[in-house]
Parts: C-alpha cells; structure tokens; sequence
C-alpha cells in the first residue's frame, strides 16, 4: 500500500487555480453574485490536481469510497473530486472572511460535514476539503500564517454562535461539535497546524485540511440526531 497523499501537495495546486480563475471569480464575487463561484474555482483546481493526479475524475458517489453522510435521512451524496490511483477525495467550499449572513447555516456546519465524509469513507487514504476564501479579511492578510487565523477565528465564532442557536446543520453535545472540537476551534490558535496548507494569489486565497490527518482526532460514528 502506498503513502497516503501528503497535504504539502495542495499548495501549488491551490495557488495555479487561483491564478487561472481570479478575475473571472473577483467579477462575479464584487457583484455579490456566489452562483457558481464553488463550481468555477472546483473545475479550476481539478485541472490542476489532474496534472499529479492524472486519473482524477469529478463528483464521485460517496457509497462508492465507502462513505456516508453524517446527517440523519439524508443517505445520498458525492465527492467533488476523486482520484481513484491514490485512493484520494476532495471537497469544495467558498467562504466569505467575515461572513455576512445571519442564517443558522452556518459554514462551520458544512464544513465539518465535508470533514466527516473524507474522514470517515473507509476506501479512502487521503481527504481534504478546500476552501476558497474572499472578503477584507482575506484581502488584508500579510501572510498564509493570518489567512489561516482569519479562517480558525471564524471558525471558533461560529461554533459559539451554534452553540447559543444550535439548528439541525449544527447541535451542541453532537457529532459536528465534538469533530469541531478536535479540530481546534473549540480555543485560539496562535501557529498554522501540520494538516492545513495555504496559498494566497491576489485577493483571494485557498486553504486545505487534511480530512484524515492522525494529528485530528476521530469521532465516533453516528448522525446528528
């Protein structure tokens, strides 16, 4: 069996798919236009990764890489990427650094569920879940070192507004906040983890986290009740 995929690979990726698709994305994002935006910056990044990964393939059925959704009634879903040479699934997301919304869908609940499918599909050797980040926050960052920190803070915000407004894609005492927890924003973080990587291109930037990394603790199997 091969090495697991290492999260060092994503940064050069990440950064080409920034360069390829920045002012395309910075003209729909300006006009507070996000349909499609996830889709644009995904094809992007797959046609990057296809050139170390040349057998990557789109959405992929999560059953297929013996995976399941982490939500009761919900037994369908897909990997945005997968290559299946390396045993590797991706998950894509686009986040607004600070976020504007006042719904309970909070992102930390979607993304701890992309979290949890990677982490958890036992065909898998490697997971990751890429965030397209925008927004002042992400415009003003000096370094990858304050991108990431814009990204845990917000992180660390939310689930204590989740846990003040628990709603079903967030419950407090459930699997999403105990997976939360052992992802560190459950507390400040003054360095940038092992499992994540950062590329920054203009005003945007990309974070990755490696899903299946041992340095994040596992949670048990189960549903959000």
């Amino acid at each position: 069996m091969k090495n697991p995929v290492s999260i060092k690979v994503m940064k050069r990726p990440m950064l080409d798919a920034l360069k390829s698709c920045h002012d395309a994305l910075l003209t729909k994002l300006d006009a507070a236009n996000l349909q499609g935006t996830e889709r644009d910056f995904g094809n992007a990044l797959d046609d990057e990764l296809k050139r170390r990964f040349p057998t990557l393939s789109g959405q992929t059925d999560l059953h297929s890489v013996g995976g399941s959704q982490p939500f009761s009634g919900r037994e369908k879903g897909k990997l945005d990427a997968y290559d299946p040479i390396s045993k590797t699934g991706w998950e894509y997301k686009v986040v607004r650094f600070p976020r504007l919304k006042k719904t309970p869908k909070y992102d930390l609940g979607q993304l701890i569920s992309d979290h949890l499918r990677l982490q958890r599909a036992t065909k898998l050797q490697a997971g990751f879940v890429v965030v397209l980040m925008y927004g002042p926050l992400v415009e003003d960052a000096s370094s990858d070192l304050a991108v990431y920190r814009h990204f845990h803070d917000q992180m660390v915000l939310e689930r204590l507004r989740c846990l003040q407004r628990p709603s079903a894609y967030f419950k407090p005492d459930k699997l999403h906040d105990r997976a939360a927890c052992a992802m560190g924003f459950d507390n400040v973080a003054d360095i940038k983890p092992a499992w994540v990587e950062v590329a920054r291109f203009g005003r945007l930037a990309a974070l990755a986290f490696d899903s299946r990394s041992s340095d994040i603790k596992s949670v048990p199997r189960g549903v959000i009740e």
